[in-house]
C-alpha cells in the first residue's frame, strides 16, 4: 500500500499511530502499518511506519484501530433527553424502581405536579419477569405524575395520577397501532401502553427547558464517540424533531453526523421539500 498523502510532511502532522492493527475498511488494502492524523482529518495511511517523524507518536501497544462506527438504529435526541431523567437500567425488581424514582425526585427537588419520567427499564431483567402496573408506580408517591419508558421506547407505563392528569378512563379505545394494557380480572387500565397509544401519550408530556437539551445533546455525541460511533441515527423524525434538529445544526451543536429518517406517514411535507 503506498502513503496516501506524502506532501504533508511529519512536521504538519500531529500524530501517528502504530504499532497496531490498523483496519482501514478498504477491500483493497485493509490493513495499514501506521495512520497519520492532523486535528480531525486523516492525512495518510502507511504501509511502514515513517522513520523520520517528526510528530508526536501514539503505540497502538498491539490494540485494534478503526474508523468511526455507524449507529444502526437509536434515537439521538430522546436518548439526549433521557439525561435528565431517572435511569432504571440497574433495578433488578419493582421495588428497585420505586426507590430509584423516589431517590430521584428527592434529590432533584422535582415540585408536586410535575411530571417524573423514568427510563431504560427492561422486563426481561427484573425478578418478576413483568413491567410494572399503575399501582406500583403509585407508591413513588402521590405528588407527581409518574411514567417510565421502555429501554425499547415503543413501550411504557403510567401511574394512576398520570392517568387522570391526561384524561384518560377504562373507555379509552387503542388507536390503530397501539394497545393500552387492562387487568385481566376488571378490564381497567393498568397504565401499560405500546407502540402508538404509548407514542402519542409520550408527545402529549413531552416538555423540556432548551437550554438544558441543548447540554444534553452536547454530553449524548460524547458518549457515542467513546463508544467509537461517529455517524448517529435517529430513527424516528417527527414534524417537531425536524425543526429542533435543523436549529442545532445551525447553532453547531452538532458535532458529529446525524442520520434522520422521517415519519413520512405524518411528515411527507418535509420530505418533499
Amino acid at each position: 500500500m503506498a502513503d496516501t498523502d506524502n506532501s504533508t510532511g511529519g512536521a504538519h502532522v500531529k500524530k501517528l499511530y502504530y504499532n497496531g492493527t490498523i483496519l482501514t475498511m478498504d477491500e483493497k488494502n485493509p490493513m495499514a502499518a501506521a495512520i497519520a492524523v492532523e486535528a480531525d482529518r486523516i492525512l495518510a495511511v502507511y504501509t511502514e511506519p515513517p522513520k523520520d517523524w517528526q510528530g508526536e507518536k501514539i503505540d497502538l501497544q498491539g490494540n485494534t484501530l478503526l474508523p468511526g462506527f455507524i449507529d444502526g438504529h437509536s434515537h439521538f435526541i430522546g436518548f439526549a433527553n433521557s439525561l435528565s431523567q431517572c435511569d432504571l437500567s440497574a433495578a433488578k425488581d419493582f421495588d428497585d424502581i420505586v426507590s430509584t424514582m423516589q431517590e430521584f425526585i428527592r434529590k432533584r427537588k422535582i415540585p408536586k405536579g410535575q411530571w417524573v419520567i423514568g427510563v431504560n427499564y427492561d422486563q426481561n431483567f427484573l425478578k418478576e419477569k413483568a413491567h410494572p402496573d399503575c399501582h406500583v408506580l403509585d407508591l413513588i408517591g402521590s405528588d407527581h405524575p409518574v411514567m417510565i419508558i421502555h429501554i425499547s421506547n415503543h413501550m411504557g407505563v403510567v401511574n394512576s395520577y398520570g392517568l387522570q392528569k391526561k384524561g384518560l378512563d377504562d373507555s379509552v379505545q387503542p388507536p390503530k397501532g397501539g394497545r393500552f394494557g387492562r387487568f385481566e380480572d376488571t378490564g381497567r387500565l393498568n397504565g401499560y401502553m405500546e407502540e402508538n397509544a404509548f407514542i402519542e401519550f409520550q408527545k402529549s408530556i413531552s416538555s423540556f427547558d432548551m437550554e438544558v437539551l441543548k447540554k444534553n445533546v452536547v454530553e449524548a455525541q460524547r458518549i457515542y464517540a467513546q463508544y467509537g460511533i461517529t455517524t448517529i441515527q435517529d430513527g424516528m423524525i417527527s414534524d417537531t424533531l425536524y425543526p429542533l434538529l435543523k436549529m442545532l445544526s445551525n447553532e453547531q451543536l452538532l458535532k458529529i453526523d446525524v442520520v434522520g429518517y422521517l415519519d413520512l406517514a405524518h411528515c411527507r411535507e418535509i420530505y418533499q421539500n
